[in-house]
């Protein structure tokens, strides 16, 4: 089904309700705002670490951290 035949579809459904509590949850959905997603500090400073001892070439070679760990 098309996107906008999906959407003719969904205003069908939504005029022929008369379920408040239906209609309290779609509303919600379009006005919720995008969960943000919680990364620890910690993660982020090692990150950014690691681009910087990259951008150095200080990283190690992907073929080692293989052999070392016994990645196939």
């Amino acid at each position: 089904m098309d996107i906008q035949a999906e959407k003719n579809e969904l205003v069908k459904m939504l005029l022929a309700t008369d379920d408040r509590s239906l209609l309290k949850d779609i509303r919600s959905l379009f006005t919720r705002k995008e969960k943000e997603i919680s990364i620890p500090q910690y993660v982020i400073d090692g990150v950014r670490e690691s681009q910087d001892q990259l951008r150095k070439g200080q990283g190690i070679p992907y073929e080692q951290i293989k052999k070392e760990f016994n990645i196939k």
